[in-house]
């Protein structure tokens, strides 16, 4: 779409952090959820039905995003897009491309230069959606799957361990950790076959959709996490990273748009900082969660991130998706498709409505461009890393 230097001038993933920004080395643990739409929260949607109570009571003393999207549609998807700021515009997923074995710029990969130990956990049995060798790529020392929980008992008979069990684990874990340390971990009992364990079989409410109640159970399991991890020495050291691997099932018109299907929770928690409280209220994306999280911490080194820090004013705000040959931007209160050749739809977006609009919003269009252009020759050229300049 554009030379080389005029698609720098329009949209570039190279970030060059300011070198005298102040390090603030906490712990970070990034929390993936499984099929947690923001529709099934009572706080994004100020109403009194929801499934997530503990979820929304933690967001509640947040900073939450009350605008915020996946990068994808598929588990495989977000592991790239919230881990290393990959975002989901291939027909294949990263995981498993061609260019699975690029060099990237990874969340543990760039934090252990400041001296963070690292880990990521999936109750899931080793390899599913090949999680370990992406975690391993992104720079996680150790991964925790089926495997390493070690107690078969356990095991669901589907799946892997539910989310209360293996959640209590990873605080367990993480408790044996040096600080500062960066973990990651993705749930799973909010996966079909939506299996409730027997001892809370009727606890959670049935909802009306197929899969509310095992969000009910993957909710309570956060829940207790947080209980567990309040009484841990590393708590109030640590920010934690709350979002969700894609949307699921939906009810609502607005949930099944081309909007709605991609809106997920993103929330930062810190117990001991009060600077994180509030709302942002700008779009925001997977693909923010780690450049936020390098601003926070004052990481001071060139990386390679299709998203911004949400923290920082001075940024553009959008989110990028694509799926069955269609490019996607939501930017400026719009939604605009591109098929890589036309415009295709102009969506307007009013407080979760949506209209058809016949005017192009060419700022929006032309950074989309950008943003297409660079993911594909970076990713053909190998340079998805600042570090190996």
């Amino acid at each position: 779409y554009f030379s080389d230097s005029d698609v720098n001038n329009i949209y570039t993933p190279l970030h060059t952090p300011d070198t005298t920004t102040t390090r603030n080395l906490k712990n970070i643990i990034i929390i993936i959820l499984e099929s947690f739409g923001s529709e099934y929260s009572s706080l994004l949607n100020n109403s009194s039905t929801g499934y997530t109570p503990c979820l929304d009571s933690i967001m509640a003393q947040s900073l939450y995003c009350t605008n915020a999207f996946a990068n994808g549609k598929r588990s495989i998807e977000a592991m790239p897009s919230i881990i290393a700021s990959i975002p989901a515009l291939l027909d294949e997923a990263f995981i498993t491309s061609s260019f699975a074995s690029d060099r990237i710029d990874g969340i543990a990969t760039l934090l252990k230069t400041d001296g963070y130990k690292s880990a990521f956990f999936h109750g899931g049995k080793n390899g599913t959606m090949g999680f370990d060798s992406f975690a391993h790529l992104a720079g996680f020392e150790r991964y925790y799957g089926l495997n390493e929980y070690g107690n078969s008992s356990d095991y669901d008979g589907a799946w892997g361990i539910p989310d209360e069990p293996f959640l209590q684990f990873m605080a367990n874990e993480l408790s044996t950790y040096s600080e500062p340390f960066v973990a990651g971990v993705f749930t799973l009992s909010s996966h079909h076959p939506y299996t409730i364990p027997e001892q809370h079989q009727g606890r959670f409410p049935k909802g009306t959709l197929i899969n509310h109640e095992s969000i009910g159970y993957a909710d309570y399991a956060l829940g207790r996490f947080f209980q567990t991890a309040a009484r841990c020495d590393w708590y109030n050291n640590t920010l934690f990273v709350l979002t969700a691997d894609h949307t699921a099932q939906s009810e609502s018109e607005y949930y099944m748009s081309a909007v709605g299907r991609y809106a997920v929770p993103i929330a930062f928690f810190c117990p001991s900082d009060t600077t994180l409280r509030g709302t942002i209220n700008d779009v925001a994306q997977q693909c923010d969660i780690m450049p936020t999280i390098l601003g926070y911490t004052g990481y001071n080194k060139p990386f390679v991130a299709f998203g911004n820090n949400l923290l920082s004013a001075s940024t553009s705000r959008f989110a990028v998706s694509y799926m069955n040959g269609l490019y996607q931007i939501i930017s400026n209160g719009r939604c605009t498709s591109f098929d890589g050749t036309s415009v295709t739809s102009v969506l307007d977006i009013d407080n979760q409505k949506l209209s058809k609009s016949n005017t192009c919003d060419s700022t929006s269009l032309n950074l989309l461009k950008g943003i297409i252009q660079q993911y594909n020759c970076r990713m053909i050229q190998n340079d998805l890393s600042a570090r190996h300049k």
